[in-house]
Order: structure tokens, then sequence, then C-alpha cells
């Protein structure tokens, strides 16, 4: 017997909202799901698989262009997996100067931190520092 989930069941398994799961099809990132004699989607284990697809690059950072791109590859080349290779290295990118701004910030805030408990007077260096 072949596994189906309705939309909801769906949605609590890979821990999305229904709206997000209706977007996506609309967007064309998954097939339109098979629809019930009632009108009901029915998503197979394959529709899972590519949701769970979708949640595991999203999180490395991809939009859902980039996402809908690498799902369009039906024959892979050298060529398109070079393609995806440069993104990922852009990624790679983005991620580092992020982390770099996050050091920043974290040592702005630390100052902060310092100035406020060396500080004896009734203002807050803080919220002072962000005025």
């Amino acid at each position: 017997m072949i596994r189906t989930y309705s939309i909801g069941k769906l949605a609590k398994t890979l821990n999305l909202h229904t709206d997000t799961i209706r977007y996506y099809e609309r967007l064309g990132l998954v097939e339109m799901p098979l629809r019930l004699s009632n009108g009901y989607r029915c998503y197979s284990k394959e529709s899972e698989k590519r949701f769970l697809f979708i949640q595991h690059v999203k999180a490395m950072g991809f939009t859902l262009k980039e996402i809908k791109e690498m799902l369009d590859i039906t024959h892979p080349s050298k060529e398109r997996c070079d393609n995806i290779k440069v993104q990922a290295r852009e990624k790679i990118d983005a991620i580092n100067k992020k982390i770099l701004e996050l050091k920043k910030l974290k040592k702005i805030l630390e100052e902060m931190v310092l100035n406020c408990e060396k500080s004896s007077n009734n203002t807050c260096p803080i919220l002072s520092a962000i005025e």
C-alpha cells in the first residue's frame, strides 16, 4: 500500500504551515498533488521527500528561486553542476560575511555591557550608545 498524506498530516510531519505547502505548489517547486473525490489534496512519500529537500536547501541559505532552478535540473550535466557549485560558493561567501558582521556586533554589545557594569550613575550606557 502506498503511503499518502493529507495536507494537514504532511504539514505536521514536516513542521510546515499548510499555506507554505500551497505556496510552494504555486511556485512550481513541487508538483500539484492528486485530488481525492472530495477535493482534498493527497501527497505521496515522494512529495514529502521533495519538501524535505526544499527545507534542507533553504536552511543552507538558498532562495526559493535558486531552489527551483536546482529542482528543474532533470538531466544533470557538468555545466549545471558547476553552476550549483558557484551558487554554493556564493552562499559560503555570504555566510562568512555575515559571520564577520555578527562578530563585530558581538564585540560592540560586549563593550556596551562592560560599560554598563562600570557605570555608577542612573543612566543606561547601552541605551545612551544606541541613541
